[in-house]
């Protein structure tokens, strides 16, 4: 990370300028928790400086409290996705693989339809999230998004039932249980002939 001493999240805050100079907030344990207090108690930026002289976090200005929340978004995603995809310590060694992959849809304030498309990834056997993709209304639903391996079950949705996601499936040798749609998916019996 090129910072010697310090744990992953502190690494990460210093990397992704969410936690570049002290001045007056000394930690970034303590950065984290002025994040958590702001959102959970739903401050103002004044009353977020206050909270933090009155509980001994810093004793900063309200623009510098602005400042530090507008650089907070990349730091907070890598944290949120670092929770979600942490893997249980007695996760039980197994060769296969059950994956349930999905993506949902979000809104965007201020704009009519879809703002942004959460492709996820839930290993079941081990008992946690493996991978969360975020990409923008256009992030359509495929199995390229993800790296599977060999004795994979992937169990998805039909919009993951398409020749380009299974083709990416076989490659990699992991089987899929999906919905098809048996026109856009050339549906073969081993020997050639066609199924349907």
């Amino acid at each position: 990370m090129g910072h010697r001493g310090g744990s992953p999240v502190a690494c990460q805050a210093r990397a992704l300028n969410a936690f570049v100079r002290v001045r007056g907030v000394v930690s970034v344990t303590d950065l984290l928790r002025a994040l958590l207090a702001f959102v959970r108690a739903d401050h103002s930026t004044r009353s977020l400086g206050a909270w933090a002289v009155i509980v001994k976090v810093a004793d900063v200005s309200e623009a510098a409290w602005r400042t530090r929340l507008r650089k907070r978004n990349a730091w907070l995603g890598w944290l949120l996705t670092a929770l979600l995809t942490a893997r249980p310590a007695s996760s039980p060694p197994t060769r296969r693989r059950v994956r349930l992959i999905d993506a949902t849809r979000l809104g965007q304030i201020g704009r009519g339809g879809d703002g942004w498309r959460v492709h996820w990834d839930d290993d079941v056997t081990a008992g946690c999230l493996s991978s969360v993709v975020v990409t923008d209304h256009h992030g359509g639903e495929h199995l390229e998004r993800f790296v599977l391996a060999p004795g994979d079950s992937i169990v998805a949705d039909t919009g993951y039932g398409y020749c380009r996601s299974v083709a990416h499936a076989h490659a990699a040798q992991a089987d899929v249980v999906s919905a098809a749609i048996p026109r856009p998916v050339p549906w073969r019996m081993r020997m050639g002939i066609p199924l349907l």
